[in-house]
């Protein structure tokens, strides 16, 4: 066991590690019998690793890459190894007693002898897999596979159902908004003209529904006719100021109402053309593990790209890094444009 490298990834992580890999790929990776057990290690690259007998006891190994790691007679029980990249790994009587390899891919995968009571490789990938045919199914947690699926339809028709409710609170939320806003200038608008006499009282109306937008808070989830009220009111706004402007200029304070209310229409259909392409509704949005997911479907398509690259990729915050994905966040949730995401694919500035 290579000592140095092995308390890289001990006292720094899998981060410090992954970036010591990158700048060092020459170099053979040998942690021969380390003991690496509980330690959270999502998304380390170990591929083409010499581990064996290394302790990865409860160690936590999501989207991990061991592609063509040697982890013979390894103990990896109760280690969560779900979505790891297992492709080509030798598991040769490697201990996974109790572990959890739920999506994970195992292809090509030499398992002889490997130990996997109670093992879960619940949707794991085992397509020419070594050893397979000789592990007792009962062993296994094969039994939840039904229930998960079925867990999961129930979860996605959930989410729907939650979804489609938040999009008609959103709607009910946008049009109390403007009967509210409607009233409120009605009721400024009399009690100026009384109490001032002004004859410019009717911009007040206008003035209001130009800083509408100042009074929607909710963002999440996005809701294109949201948009079009939104900004369409405040374009009606701006342009009745703008038109009230320009026809008193032209033809004095008479022909402002006039003006004003050719404005209002005028900016009522920008703003509601604009208000959409403003708030981005029109991209589709990806939430951080929307986005991870697909690129991890894409790598069918771009086998060169590996998993660091993906979770340093999506980060948020960012850390050092020139080849990212712009991420943002709304309302607290962490999300990016697919757009950004094919841009971030076809750039191979990952490679």
């Amino acid at each position: 066991m290579d000592k140095d490298q092995y308390r890289i990834l001990w006292k720094e992580g899998a981060t410090a590690w992954n970036e010591w890999r990158k700048k060092n790929p020459k170099m053979r990776t040998d942690l021969t019998g380390a003991d690496l057990s509980g330690k959270y290690l999502a998304g380390v690259n170990l591929s083409g690793a010499d581990l064996d007998g290394a302790n990865f006891g409860g160690a936590i190994l999501h989207f991990a890459d061991l592609h063509g790691a040697s982890l013979q007679k390894a103990n990896l029980s109760g280690a969560s190894l779900i979505a790891a990249d297992l492709r080509k790994a030798n598991l040769k009587e490697a201990v996974l007693r109790r572990a959890d390899i739920g999506s994970a891919d195992l292809r090509d995968a030499d398992l002889s002898n490997a130990i996997l009571s109670e093992t879960d490789l619940t949707f794991a990938k085992l397509e020419g897999a070594i050893g397979i045919g000789e592990i007792k199914l009962d062993h296994l947690i094969t039994e939840r596979t039904d229930y998960r699926e079925g867990l999961l339809e129930l979860v996605k028709r959930s989410s729907q159902l939650t979804e489609s409710i938040k999009h008609h609170i959103v709607q009910i939320e946008s049009l109390i908004l403007l009967a509210i806003l409607f009233q409120i200038l009605l009721s400024l608008q009399q009690t100026i003209q009384n109490a001032l006499g002004l004859g410019i009282s009717f911009l007040i109306p206008f003035t209001m529904l130009a800083i509408t937008p100042i009074f929607v808070r909710v963002r999440n989830p996005e809701s294109r006719l949201r948009s079009i009220l939104t900004f369409g009111m405040s374009g009606a706004g701006f342009g009745g100021l703008l038109g009230s402007g320009i026809a008193g200029a032209l033809h004095g304070s008479v022909a402002g109402p006039v003006g004003a209310l050719i404005g209002a229409g005028a900016g009522l259909v920008v703003g509601g053309i604009a208000g959409p392409i403003i708030d981005g509704v029109n991209k589709k949005v990806l939430t951080q593990g929307e986005a991870r997911e697909y690129l991890l479907k894409m790598r069918s398509k771009y086998p060169a790209l590996r998993l660091e690259e993906i979770l340093a990729a999506t980060e948020s915050p960012p850390r050092l890094h020139d080849c990212l994905i712009h991420m943002f966040s709304i309302d607290g949730i962490i999300k990016c444009t697919k757009d950004d995401v094919i841009k971030w694919l076809e750039s191979e500035c990952w490679k």
